[in-house]
């Protein structure tokens, strides 16, 4: 019975320990999100629906990012084998974008109305709102 009790408490330290460092609650607390080698941070359901927060991926950033700073949707992606050799595969890549069309308001008459500006160039010329453009980067972005 002793012996039970010996490895029971065994496996119980075991567990604890690995828990500790495994944990955001552990010892092994990383010191800002996505640290390597540190314990990963666990969110609760509440976190995820009150932050900006987390990313699941770097691509997520990057998808953000051509939102907010290029005014385009992600619409497809190209993948290719570029290697001219025979035999090999070599991954590159596109992404389909298409820029968003901005939705102004005017007020005509005291009433607000919405309409799309399907002039607006967002300061670069020749690429208005709407259009589809493919863009290339490496094959693992592209996925």
């Amino acid at each position: 019975q002793s012996t039970d009790r010996t490895s029971s408490g065994l496996i119980t330290n075991m567990i604890d320990r690995v828990v500790d460092w495994t944990t955001d609650d552990g010892k092994n607390v990383a010191p800002y999100r996505g640290a390597m080698g540190y314990a990963p941070a666990l969110d609760s359901k509440q976190d995820i629906e009150d932050s900006l927060l987390p990313y699941t991926s770097p691509y997520d950033l990057l998808e953000e990012i051509l939102g907010d700073q290029l005014n385009a949707k992600v619409i497809g992606c190209v993948l290719e084998n570029t290697s001219l050799l025979r035999g090999n595969l070599a991954l590159g890549g596109a992404v389909v974008l298409q820029r968003i069309t901005p939705i102004k308001t005017t007020e005509i008459a005291g009433e607000k109305v919405e309409y799309k500006d399907y002039d607006e160039d967002f300061g670069n010329q020749g690429i208005k709102a709407g259009e589809t453009l493919v863009v290339e980067c490496d094959g693992d972005e592209a996925i």
